[in-house]
């Protein structure tokens, strides 16, 4: 169905139509540009915007895309290979022998006229992690004794004692560390996560997923999920045809080939220490969210598959922000030379070059990340489940603010970070403040929201630290409440989160202020990809600090544009894959100026489709709500007074 007869066109204002044929020009010049501006082009695809918002927001969006268009031209990108292996399905697994972790030998060829199911398995991988639950029910479920079930751990170094706890998490089945990968490589095993069915004759039966209900960076929100390995065991019991020999196993990839060093200009010592002492470390060491370590040589090694994986991807550093807008602060970007100087290290060998090329060790701090605090909040115990979502809660402080808090430094610290997929502070206003009549219950802390919005926490952004001469406030009588969002990863966890603040004697030169501009009218249709804008106007000056713009898990991109006051259109942030999982907060590297008389505008784009991983329902119509299930639209902003006025409890939004 050609595009003038899709009804897009029905019923818009001339004004708006010049607008669809912008677009058009630009996608029918597509062909002349380069795979880097794919996804200017998608955008300009899907530009099926509702009319929810003004019409000057979409003029202003249409000639920022505009500009967008004109940057891509020429850009690269590159895509990551295809990882992918022998499936060995249907042939006869050949007969490896082994030693469990109880010092006894064995081998496969003895699990012969009985069904076997092998699982990989890893101590640091978190999406194995998640898996350790339903593993153990199933070795339960099928404890009958026509089963049998080993678990293959290839982690290589891993103490005994924390070899010995992982395996006592799954009763029922023989626990192996297979830390030389031999029963690994004979299986062709591609991820920590991938199961195995071998049927009475030795032969593999299936190769794949568990289930699908965890994927690189994401979890199935939903109940219902395709239970893979369960519902193969069951056919091959029956001695039934599978119909879906191979899924996808989504889990830490494995780089199984031997380490056999080629002569190479990189080494661990000269080059990659210092690449992940500047990139990784600062989350991938004990006591932090990350799930592993990354500070030696053996720990890199280890993990060099999944590395190369999560750089080609450009999963990690976790930073979604296209670098051609905006300078941060706290970006994390690595660039092209050293994605490939980490995977010509990984195919020369990982050579370990000269210890004394290494870098200078890094002091990390193990306690506050902000100066000692001189108050510290500690919050009511939070218990976490194994496994399943856990929907977001609010957990109020037990603290009273008696008088106008100035803070210069504010850290949300987790016991258990590895569970915390983000925090926020919210303060609920007192009755008597002014502010109170801007911020309703819905919008509140209370039930999470915008209006009272004062830090956040997500894994890698620790920590809030002023400048010389700014502060904060939290006003007298004002409630502080903690906004809690768990991922569970396998094991039942308590949390006891603690704030701490660091004060100022007296009121700052500049009050840096924190709030959000929301949009809640909006419909997200079953099985639609829309888009939606909505801008204000600044009624005074100001001095941007941060934007962080806010979506649930059908959240798919999201845009922050600029009119000046004299006309210019800036595109102040662009996020084109957004990603539930990491709340980032984006933090100017010098505040930016905005004049009265500019207008802001948000984009905001969703996936309620089944192609979204993270959808938990794309048969079901989305509005604006605070359940993860429900959508938000929500950018959140950190600003300053222009000029040189003394700090203000001012209730006034600098916009409208």
């Amino acid at each position: 169905m050609s595009i003038l007869k899709s009804g897009l066109f029905r019923g818009l204002r001339p004004r708006v139509f010049v607008l669809w044929s912008i677009a058009l020009v630009f996608l029918c010049t597509g062909a002349a540009l380069a795979y880097g501006g794919g996804d200017v082009l998608h955008k300009l695809r899907r530009w099926q915007i509702r009319r929810v918002g003004d019409a000057e927001a979409r003029v202003i969006m249409a000639a920022a895309i505009s500009q967008q268009a004109h940057d891509a031209a020429g850009a690269v990108t590159d895509t990551g290979a295809h990882l992918g292996a022998n499936a060995l399905v249907n042939m006869m697994v050949p007969d490896i022998a082994f030693t469990d972790l109880s010092g006894k030998a064995g081998s496969l060829s003895e699990y012969r006229g009985k069904i076997l199911v092998v699982s990989m398995t890893s101590i640091g991988c978190p999406i194995s992690k998640k898996a350790v639950p339903a593993l153990g029910r199933l070795a339960e479920e099928f404890g009958d004794g026509r089963v049998e079930f080993l678990l293959f751990n290839p982690d290589p170094g891993c103490p005994r004692a924390e070899l010995e706890a992982h395996a006592l998490q799954m009763p029922g089945w023989r626990y192996v560390n297979d830390a030389e990968a031999k029963l690994a490589r004979a299986l062709s095993a591609r991820t920590t996560t991938e199961t195995f069915i071998i049927d009475e004759s030795q032969t593999l039966r299936y190769r794949g997923a568990l289930d699908d209900r965890f994927a690189v960076g994401s979890v199935r929100q939903s109940q219902e999920f395709n239970d893979y390995l369960r519902d193969a065991l069951r056919t091959v019991l029956n001695h039934q045809k599978l119909h879906h020999q191979v899924t996808d196993a989504p889990g830490c990839v494995l780089q199984l080939e031997p380490l056999n060093e080629a002569p190479s200009a990189v080494t661990y010592f000269k080059q990659i220490a210092r690449f992940t002492q500047a990139n990784c470390v600062e989350c991938h060491r004990p006591g932090e969210a990350a799930p592993f370590a990354l500070e030696t040589y053996e720990q890199v090694v280890a993990k060099r598959g999944m590395i190369e994986y999560v750089l080609e991807d450009k999963i990690m550093p976790p930073w979604f922000a296209d670098p051609k807008y905006g300078h941060w602060r706290n970006a994390r970007i690595v660039s092209e030379a050293d994605r490939l100087m980490f995977s010509e290290w990984v195919k020369a060998g990982c050579p370990k070059g000269n210890p004394e090329d290494a870098p200078t060790p890094l002091t990390w701090s193990t306690g506050w990340c902000i100066s000692e605090p001189d108050i510290v909040i500690q919050m009511e115990p939070q218990q976490i489940p194994a496994e399943g979502f856990v929907e977001w809660r609010i957990v109020p402080a037990d603290f009273e603010v008696k008088e106008d808090m100035w803070i210069a430094e504010a850290e949300i610290r987790p016991s258990a970070p590895e569970v915390v997929h983000h925090a926020m502070l919210f303060i609920e206003y007192a009755d008597d403040d002014p502010r109170k009549r801007t911020q309703t219950r819905g919008e509140s802390g209370s039930t999470g929201g915008s209006e009272g919005y004062w830090l956040s926490y997500f894994p890698g952004r620790k920590c809030m630290i002023l400048p010389q001469g700014h502060g904060k406030l939290i006003p007298r009588h004002g409630r502080i409440l903690v906004q809690m969002h768990y991922n569970p990863n396998g094991t039942p966890v308590e949390d006891v989160t603690r704030i701490g603040f660091k004060l100022l004697p007296a009121p700052p030169e500049r009050e840096v202020i924190s709030g959000g501009i929301v949009k809640g009218d909006f419909v997200i249709p079953p099985n639609s990809q829309p888009e939606f804008v909505y801008s204000k106007l600044f009624t005074e000056d100001v001095r941007l600090v941060a934007l962080m713009p806010h979506m649930h898990s059908r959240g798919a991109s999201a845009s922050v544009y600029l009119k000046h006051a004299d006309g210019r259109i800036e595109t102040l942030l662009d996020v084109p894959k957004y990603d539930f999982d990491w709340q980032i907060s984006y933090e100017y590297e010098e505040p930016m100026l905005v004049t009265k008389g500019s207008r802001i505008v948000i984009r905001h784009s969703y996936d309620n489709t089944p192609a979204n991983p993270d959808n938990p329902d794309p048969t079901k119509e989305v509005r604006h709500g605070n359940a993860t299930s429900d959508e938000m639209m929500i950018n959140f902003f950190e600003w300053e007074p222009a000029g040189s006025q003394p700090a203000t409890a001012n209730e006034n939004r600098p916009f409208q």
